[in-house]
């Protein structure tokens, strides 16, 4: 079921009929599998494409259908929404440049078949007090300050992200990236500025590790990738990529992703010929994380990358240090020498109000075990890190 989603993926980006589904294909389960990475109105257009006694039972084929309607309109009104915000940037002379799915949506053959939940702008630092008013101008809330980026939301259905980096200061990523935007080249007669073809893909590959990492990416991203290299591969610096990558420690991840982007949805694909899929723990390891991967690989990644036990996990989570807490507790900017109090607030709340996702990462605690460590290890492994 797993290679099928990538199969029809494969007929909906190149605009060609799919393979026939395999038999006792349960169509119910691959829409909860396309919806869970968040593709299922690309799948759509895969479906379309087959013939019509090879599609889903019509009840499973109008679900589709309907993720794909959605698509559209979220896509409609992202994009009426979003030029707004960009036109009030250039009035105010506030500079800006468009990260991730902002512009690999145009890479698609249809805007709508690559979703996103949020729109992802970089700007400069000194801009982020002003952007406050020019966005409540525009109609969006402010709903959360961060040390990355504050997030905007308006009518509770758009969501942007205004970043004033693009990495956590405590992230092996943050140096490269901290001055990136006077890579940035201005676009005629606008605030906005644009990095170069292998700036952004370079910043794409780096975000993309971050999530496979710590919980995992899903399959969107390698549909990324795939789009990416089918319009500029041909004219992109490949030195200038593989040096760059390198000093990020990335050069292997971003050469696997590739190849399995390429075997999921490539013309002339392995794993549409039968052949074996590139790197089958990788890609088993993205099919299971959902679009933005999982709690269980969150807590797998933690207990690995840090080499920690357990119980020291739980302890991190529970307490983590001032920077971290200063997200939801912005009064430990001025009093920093609350922190214990916010802890105990903190820990109420998890247990007498149920945090969800700490809740869900104790479960996946107790579960972990050293077979989790070792498959974990080998994943990694086959993902060129």
């Amino acid at each position: 079921m797993r290679a099928y989603l990538t199969e029809l993926i494969r007929g909906a980006l190149n605009g060609v009929k799919p393979d026939s589904p395999p038999e006792g294909l349960d169509w119910n389960e691959l829409y909860n599998l396309a919806d869970y990475h968040g593709v299922a109105g690309t799948v759509y257009y895969g479906i379309e494409k087959l013939y019509e006694a090879e599609q889903p039972p019509s009840e499973v084929f109008d679900r589709f259908r309907k993720a794909s309607y959605i698509s559209l309109g979220r896509e409609s009104m992202q994009f009426i929404e979003l030029n707004n915000v960009f036109s009030a940037f250039d009035e105010n002379n506030i500079k800006y440049i468009l990260l991730k799915g902002l512009k690999m949506k145009n890479l698609y053959p249809r805007p709508d078949m690559r979703s996103m939940c949020d729109g992802d702008i970089l700007v400069l630092p000194e801009d982020m007090d002003r952007i406050q008013e020019v966005m409540k101008e525009c109609g969006f809330v402010i709903e959360c300050k961060g040390n990355v980026h504050d997030t905007y939301m308006k009518n509770n259905n758009l969501s942007v992200e205004i970043h004033k980096q693009l990495f956590s200061d405590n992230s092996p990523y943050f140096d490269y990236f901290k001055s990136f935007f006077d890579r940035g080249k201005a676009v005629f007669g606008k605030c906005e500025y644009e990095l170069s073809k292998e700036d952004f893909y370079i910043h794409m590959i780096a975000h993309m590790a971050k999530h496979f990492k710590k919980g995992g990416t899903g399959v969107r991203s390698f549909m990324d990738v795939y789009e990416y290299y089918e319009k500029y591969g041909s004219n992109l610096n490949e030195d200038y990529l593989n040096d760059e990558l390198e000093k990020l420690g990335l050069k292997g991840f971003a050469q696997a992703s590739k190849e399995l982007a390429y075997s999921w949805f490539g013309e002339n694909s392995r794993a549409k010929n039968g052949s074996k899929v590139a790197h089958p723990k990788m890609a088993i390891h993205v099919l299971m994380a959902g679009t933005y991967g999982c709690i269980g690989n969150v807590v797998a990644t933690g207990i690995v990358e840090k080499n920690i036990g357990r119980g020291e996990y739980v302890r991190r989570r529970l307490f983590p240090g001032v920077e971290f807490m200063k997200i939801n507790y912005p009064i430990l900017d001025k009093v920093p020498v609350l922190l214990p109090i916010c802890w105990i607030i903190r820990v109420i709340k998890v247990f007498c109000f149920g945090n969800k996702r700490l809740l869900s990462e104790a479960k996946s605690v107790g579960r972990f075990g050293e077979a989790n460590k070792e498959w974990l290890d080998e994943v990694w492994r086959d993902s060129g890190f």
